[in-house]
């Protein structure tokens, strides 16, 4: 870049005289004075209007002079005139702001240079480009409290651990892909002695980072090949005899070449690089050390191990649990294989490891550490054995033995604590299966358990680098990507999406989502609608597969029990989106298959949740149609655009109104014409960026700016809690121009309520009469209180219980401009004391449905109405819940007269606002 403002750029005089000309033509005048005070807020688009005026100038003015006309080679470097007209303009280079930045550079040479060659930046972008950008993003400041979380949880794991109760010093870091678990390891090697190996699968260098250790993978599989094919007792090897193998010639390279600068510190052996470059050299070669090393020490003992292998015959065949006399003689029997087992361990970790082992401890106690962390990441891969452990120690490595050996390592005593930390995503790595009868011995010896995982790595780590300088920047994918789990921040903008559909799925292409898969469309709305599931067991292998291979988080495992959610994640949500909306068909069948689940007989959906759910797909379905209808694209996905510039689409509001509802001049009755007028006018410039909901878990009594700042930067919508009043959730909506500077004051929030339990008979005409916004906090004036402020909006009333038409206009949906009434004590309702007052809002009232009600159900019908019938008919009727209420009443009496005080106290408050 420095270099364009040193060196003359072949045309510039010609080009600043025409500029500077007296008889140039005076439209472009007026836009090159407002590109000169342009900002690198707003230059892309007043550079953009010059170039459209340029080129009207140029083809399409026929009485203008050469004077007035751009020089040509102006022309040449802004359009390619061997074309259509439909292509000849010139993509813009992806550093426009950065080269206008450059205020040494003329305006001339600004726009001789700003746009690029078509092949150029339609080029495809190459898999080491690709591995390139990924390793300086890996590379980046380090962000959050991973680190500092990690080191306080250690001093736990050093005061909790107990020898006699846990399986060895292994800390499992648990969490889905992209968290920063192995930066996590990088940032505490700069202080700490860490050795880590990567068994990352496959050659690809853009699927994520560090990059494997190859020559350590194929030790493993080369091991476990030749042990599973052998036909010979010597070669059948044991898992716990490769894994033995491979820790002691670890040890033994690393105390071979000995320099505490090879563990800790910037320049240590965890600083990877991309292929051929010194970093992975100097990797590559180590690991060839360690492998040939691991070989040798397991021909050398081949018959060594086969004696030591005498002990562990074959107990699920020679001595079933049927043969036993009594249940004393099979617990003796269980109790002499499982000493058998562990003093064999302790056996091979003496043959192969324990030299080593001390070596490196001398030299580290001599360099003043006390800890060494040994790290295993993507453990998960050394699952190559052959078998079940029913069978006794497989041939060929697996996971267990390997912890097996470093279980063994703690009968150590010297001055260096060794931990071992497992990386994966996988939750089988702390959720080992239950020992069985016989085979007990072969297994994580109970009833030792494993350390909790850390699962602490942090999320929105990246949050304060998101521009909120207008409010289309909550649209920009060079923008998203700064928010959710670090790894999207090391992508290029055009990959985001597309990385992320991958990610998501665990597919290999985009191409591949499955709308009959129920792990895709789960891990789909998950990421979009706030599913909330069911507690049983086809939920708890869905939850370990959905943080193994579908980006779900990992909250924590007490007892094997996972907790784990789908947080508000942009870039997901957008994938989500994509995915589903690559046709009508892929979205049908994908709402058909998700439902499909919630009636199984093992549900994965909670049913409670599933009237409120309906209504999030229903918006969310009138959000994706609209957007597809009147912008034709979910994403902008157009190769002419910079890289900087890919971007979700906004919708305006009576776009959205119209496809959820139809044209609101149709949607409502004869009367409501004016009202539905007012509608359309009041929907003006009023946008909606929305694509996924997130749960509040607080009540709703007001919302601040800054929660609808972040829930519109997050393209976020509201699903309330369950104990929230009133409303059930809501959209933000921002009332401007998006490409004005942002003003947070013009959020405002949307909310709707949803009915699937019908009112008493009595109580009909009440139903919505009390929707109303929450009040939106506003700073007070001069550093005063927050005022509560009330715009007028928008309310929606979702009644699919109720099957009558209205009254008054004799269909099934109403519309009115009217004020809220307190039917409830809540502190959303304004406080005429403090001289509040509610506005009148537009209350859509839509009762059933049916694609007559909501138009955009009519694709997917099949898909949705079915449900909605099944929730309806699992309701009590009314009446007769009205019955059941008064009973109850008449039961519990305590809780009666609570009920009765507090119904009092607030009809005392209401007729105090009143």
């Amino acid at each position: 870049m420095e270099n364009l403002i040193s060196s003359q750029v072949d045309g510039e005089n010609e080009v600043n005289t025409w500029l500077d000309s007296q008889v140039l033509a005076a439209g472009p005048r007026p836009i090159i004075e407002r590109l000169k005070e342009a900002s690198t807020d707003n230059i892309i688009k007043r550079t953009e209007h010059l170039v459209f005026k340029i080129e009207e100038l140029v083809f399409y003015e026929e009485d203008l002079a050469p004077p007035e006309l751009p020089p040509g080679v102006l022309v040449n470097a802004l359009f390619d005139q061997s074309t259509t007209i439909y292509e000849r303009r010139r993509p813009l280079r992806t550093d426009v702001d950065e080269l206008f930045r450059l205020k040494e550079i003329s305006l001339a040479r600004f726009l001789l240079l700003i746009c690029v060659l078509c092949e150029k930046l339609n080029k495809v972008v190459t898999e080491e480009e690709r591995a390139r950008y990924l390793t300086a993003g890996w590379q980046q400041k380090y962000r959050g409290t991973a680190l500092k979380a990690f080191l306080r949880a250690m001093q736990w794991y050093e005061e909790d651990y107990r020898e006699k109760s846990h399986y060895g010093r292994m800390i499992a870091i648990i969490q889905s892909s992209g968290s920063g678990k192995s930066r996590l390891v990088h940032e505490l090697s700069l202080n700490y002695p860490v050795m880590n190996v990567n068994f990352r699968k496959g050659t690809d260098d853009t699927s994520g980072w560090p990059p494997g250790d190859r020559m350590a993978l194929e030790f493993f599989k080369k091991q476990s090949d030749l042990s599973k094919a052998a036909t010979i007792a010597t070669k059948m090897i044991k898992g716990e005899e490769i894994a033995a193998a491979f820790l002691g010639a670890l040890m033994g390279v690393i105390a071979d070449e000995w320099d505490i600068s090879l563990l800790m510190g910037d320049e240590s052996l965890s600083r990877c690089g991309l292929p051929n470059s010194p970093e992975a050299e100097r990797r590559e070669t180590f690991f060839r050390k360690v492998s040939d090393r691991a070989t040798d020490l397991l021909l050398k003992n081949e018959d060594i191990l086969l004696d030591d292998r005498s002990w562990i015959g074959n107990p699920g065949r020679v001595r079933p649990e049927k043969t036993f006399a009594t249940e004393k003689e099979r617990r003796a029997y269980e109790d002499k294989l499982k000493e058998g087992s562990r003093e064999w361990h302790q056996r091979l970790f003496k043959l192969f490891c324990q030299q080593d082992f001390d070596r490196v401890t001398q030299k580290l106690h001599e360099a003043g550490q006390t800890k060494f962390f040994l790290v295993l990441d993507e453990c998960t891969a050394l699952e190559m054995a052959k078998g079940n452990d029913s069978e006794g120690p497989r041939c060929g490595i697996s996971l267990i033995a390997v912890q097996r050996i470093l279980k063994a390592a703690e009968h150590m005593k010297n001055p260096v604590c060794f931990w071992f930390l497992l990386l994966d995503t996988n939750p089988s790595v702390v959720l080992f299966d239950p020992p069985r009868p016989i085979t007990s011995s072969f297994r994580l010896t109970a009833p030792l358990q494993p350390l909790p995982p850390f699962v602490y790595l942090g999320f929105n780590q990246h949050i304060d680098r998101m521009r909120k300088e207008k409010a289309f920047d909550s649209l920009y994918l060079n923008n998203l990507k700064y928010s959710g789990r670090p790894y999207w921040s090391t992508l290029m903008p055009h990959d985001v999406v597309d990385t992320a559909i991958v990610k998501l799925f665990c597919i290999h292409e985009p191409k591949d989502f499955n709308p009959f898969n129920q792990h895709h469309v789960l891990a789909a709305f998950a990421a979009r609608a706030c599913l909330q599931f069911e507690e049983n067991e086809a939920t708890k292998l869905l939850a370990a597969n959905a943080v193994s291979r579908h980006m779900r988080i990992l909250l924590s495992v007490i007892n094997a029990e996972l907790s784990t959610t789908a947080p508000s994640e942009p870039v997901l949500a957008i994938a989500a989106a994509v995915a589903l909306n690559i046709s009508e068909t892929t979205y049908n069948k994908s709402l058909h298959t998700l439902f499909r689940n919630w009636k199984r007989q093992n549900p994965v959906l909670a049913p409670g949740d599933m009237g409120e759910l309906c209504s999030r797909l229903l918006l969310l379905l009138a959000r994706d149609r609209a957007t597809i209808r009147f912008r034709g694209e979910f994403v902008q996905n157009d190769t002419s655009v910079p890289d900087s510039m890919h971007r979700i689409h906004a919708i305006e509001l009576h776009e959205f109104l119209t496809v959820l509802l139809g044209e609101p001049e149709k949607a409502f009755g004869l009367f409501e014409k004016g009202p539905a007028k007012q509608l359309i006018e009041f929907c003006k410039k009023k946008w909606i960026n929305f694509t996924h909901f997130t749960r509040f878990e607080k009540e709703i009594d007001e919302l601040t700016l800054d929660e609808l700042e972040h829930a519109w930067f997050f393209g976020a919508a509201i699903q309330c809690c369950p104990t929230q009043a009133v409303i059930d959730g809501g959209f933000v909506y921002y009332d401007g121009s998006l490409d004005e500077p942002f003003d947070r004051c013009r959020l405002r929030f949307l909310p709707y309520q949803t009915t699937v339990r019908g009112p008493t008979a009595s109580a009909s005409t009440k139903t919505g009469l009390g929707l109303t916004a929450p009040p939106i906090l506003h700073p007070g004036q001069h550093g005063t209180e927050s005022q509560r402020v009330k715009p007028q909006t928008i309310v929606l009333l979702m009644d699919f219980k109720s099957t009558s038409t209205f009254q008054d206009n004799g269909q099934m949906s109403r519309l009115e401009l009217r004020q809220a009434e307190a039917t409830t004590c809540w502190r959303g309702y304004a406080d005429p004391n403090q001289g509040e007052e509610e506005p009148a809002n537009f209350f859509i009232n839509v009762r059933g449905y049916s694609p007559v009600q909501y138009p955009v159900m009519l694709p997917f019908d099949s898909s949705l109405q079915p449900v909605l019938i099944d929730i309806l008919e699992d309701q009590m009727d009314t009446e007769l819940q009205a019955m059941e209420d008064e009973m109850k009443e008449a039961m519990y009496v305590i809780e009666q007269r609570a009920n009765v005080q507090r119904s009092n106290q607030e009809e005392k408050e209401m007729r105090q606002q009143e």
